[in-house]
């Protein structure tokens, strides 16, 4: 509840300032230009075009701090809550690697551009990065195919501790805490997978 209430102080301090000619709406206008300009380079790879995308969202997004803030806090405080003391039916399955999570990394610094200013679209990304690095092509396959009927949903994990968010996914669920930055986004810390108490394989 502590930090519900001082997430809408934030959301009603800043929306005088963030209220000027440049909104997230326009922003996010901006960035898909540019990325609409890429359309005709046949030539480039798919690497190269990464590149410039997170580029573009350097120059986009990256610029405008407190717009991307209010944005990332108010997607925040609209999910749906999920009770800590559910937690305890869940026991721990995996852990992300530290090292994907660098805070050093200008990769995932830019990459939270993209998908920071949105915590269900950064959750979905770090649960796509667990499976990938725990699961076989065949299982993933697998699990993308009941995905597509049965759809994760994401929650604000209801606790004292800012900015957690809990996926839940057929039946297993992925505990993300997560750190607001300087440039108004979201960025990921640390991640657990976790699976209900006595099931030990994995889907």
């Amino acid at each position: 509840m502590k930090t519900k209430i001082m997430i809408v102080a934030f959301l009603l301090t800043t929306s005088v300032c963030c209220a000027q000619d440049v909104t997230f709406t326009s922003i996010q206008r901006e960035f898909h230009q540019k990325v609409l300009s890429l359309v005709g380079e046949t030539d480039s790879s798919p690497k190269a075009l990464d590149e410039k995308i997170l580029g573009f969202g350097q120059e986009t997004f990256g610029s405008h701090p407190k717009v991307m803030q209010k944005e990332a806090l108010k997607r925040f405080i609209q999910l749906p809550t999920f009770p800590e003391s559910d937690l305890k039916k869940y026991t721990a399955y995996a852990t992300l690697s530290p090292s994907l999570l660098s805070a050093s990394d200008p990769d995932l610094e830019r990459l939270s551009l993209l998908l920071g200013w949105a915590p269900e679209k950064m959750a979905g990304w770090i649960k796509q990065l667990f499976l990938t690095h725990h699961l076989e092509p065949s299982k993933l396959a697998r699990l993308a195919t009941l995905n597509n009927w049965c759809p994760d949903k994401t929650y604000r994990l209801e606790t004292k501790t800012q900015y957690n968010l809990v996926v839940a996914s057929l039946g297993d669920i992925f505990v993300i805490k997560l750190s607001l930055t300087e440039q108004g986004v979201f960025r990921p810390i640390s991640a657990q997978w976790m699976k209900r108490k006595n099931e030990t394989q994995a889907p």
